[in-house]
């Protein structure tokens, strides 16, 4: 089934096989299934290496914490007893400051789901990166912390030149709409140029 190239039907293969390998066989028989790239195969290995074999489980937990991928870092937050990690903010902060560059996307948006708004300071050099997945991943983790305080950053990044980057921004918005100047968003209607801009600013206008 490893060799299947039906991302599908691989995951129900893993999902219905894992079960049944004993805890000796288990390490050598998840070990390319953590590396898959379909994520619920990632994440099911990673669920079973943790509840069958904890004495192995550590570092692809302490990875599945930086995957891209919200439901793989959901996954390892279940298991931090087993990562040895006692506190998760810490954690994200860590790598945060730390700043390696395939991980930093995920420690960004690992900061928005544990952190709090004292955290923010963290994320605002983040709003400006050059790289479109950094912005999108600060943007989400300050809607996420504290939407209210950072109102005015959230709505210039509604006319970010990256639409998956104002998306990120609309969705951050959408539920406090009504705290919005409305001046200001009739503006970036009016004046937005791109229609992503102006199509995101409608839907916040309506919501408003």
């Amino acid at each position: 089934f490893r060799s299947d190239p039906d991302p599908v039907a691989r995951a129900w293969a893993v999902r219905h096989f894992l079960p049944d390998v004993s805890e000796e066989d288990l390490p050598g028989v998840i070990d390319p299934m953590l590396r898959d790239r379909f994520m619920p195969i990632r994440r099911d290995a990673l669920w079973y290496a943790a509840i069958k074999r904890p004495d192995v489980a550590k570092q692809p937990l302490r990875a599945a914490l930086l995957d891209d991928h919200a439901s793989m870092r959901e996954t390892a937050r279940q298991f931090l007893h087993v990562s040895a990690v006692e506190n998760i903010r810490e954690f994200y902060s860590d790598a945060v400051k730390c700043g390696a560059p395939k991980t930093l996307s995920a420690a960004i948006r690992g900061i928005g789901e544990t952190g709090s708004a004292a955290d923010i300071s963290l994320l605002h050099s983040f709003l400006s990166s050059p790289l479109t997945k950094i912005r999108r991943a600060a943007v989400y983790s300050s809607g996420r912390l504290d939407v209210e305080g950072q109102m005015a950053q959230l709505v210039s990044r509604l006319s970010d030149t990256k639409p998956s980057v104002s998306r990120e921004a609309l969705k951050a918005l959408q539920s406090k709409a009504r705290n919005i100047s409305m001046t200001e968003l009739e503006q970036l209607f009016a004046n937005g140029g791109a229609f992503y801009i102006r199509r995101n600013a409608l839907t916040l206008i309506t919501h408003a």
